[in-house]
């Protein structure tokens, strides 16, 4: 979806991690768009999507499949690096170094870091070496602390409280029912269509056009 939209936005983008889950689904995946003003323009996709799944045959039932995806907004900072101190003390990083050491050094290990104050996490794996992962994930982690500590209006990361982390990941942006009677609503901006295939193949401009508009309103 997010692709598609790039694409028609003649964006440069790229899909630059993927990670598979056990069962072979997509369990993690990274998309980097480059454009100016690009992190303000996609901000209000943040939080969970909801796929609900009914059919014919299971209606009669009752029976409905839902399975969430969370999307992260990040902003890419490619001029400069992230001016975002952290204190060592407060980062877990995993693997450790020595845990890889066993590993195939072709393919750079993913690596995970938290912000254990908040509870925050990031993670890389699309780099070649371990050592290159780590910096990218925790570019990423300055990233998305710099951004939380605005929104939160605190002065510092260690005074994140994780429930607010939480609550913030885990708020409903919006639904996409599969089905005899397909609908997509936006929860943000109240915006329901009708033409499923249409938004997931990137048509996604009315909820950017309608969170502007409730912006500046």
């Amino acid at each position: 979806m997010y692709t598609s939209w790039a694409r028609r936005q003649r964006c440069k983008e790229g899909l630059v991690e993927k990670i598979a889950s056990i069962s072979g689904h997509i369990q993690f995946a990274a998309l980097e768009i480059e454009s100016e003003y690009m992190f303000g323009t996609l901000s209000g996709e943040k939080g969970m999507h909801r796929m609900i799944y009914s059919s014919v045959e299971n209606s009669g039932t009752g029976e409905v499949i839902a399975i969430s995806a969370r999307v992260d907004i990040i902003p890419l900072f490619l001029d400069r690096p992230v001016n975002f101190h952290l204190d060592d003390n407060d980062l877990e990083i995993s693997p450790l170094p020595s845990e890889c050491e066993n590993r195939d050094r072709r393919n750079g290990a993913t690596v995970r870091v938290q912000h254990i104050p908040s509870g925050v996490t990031a993670e890389s794996s699309g780099e070649r070496s371990y050592f290159a992962n780590k910096l990218k994930a925790v570019s990423r982690l300055k990233a998305k602390l710099l951004i939380i500590t605005r929104e939160l209006r605190v002065p510092d990361a260690k005074m994140i409280e994780k429930q607010a982390v939480e609550e913030g990941c885990n708020r409903e942006t919006r639904r996409y029912t599969f089905g005899p009677q397909e609908l997509v609503h936006d929860l943000n901006t109240g915006i329901q269509l009708s033409d499923l295939n249409s938004v997931l193949e990137g048509d996604i401009e009315p909820f950017i056009r309608g969170r502007i508009v409730s912006r500046h309103g």
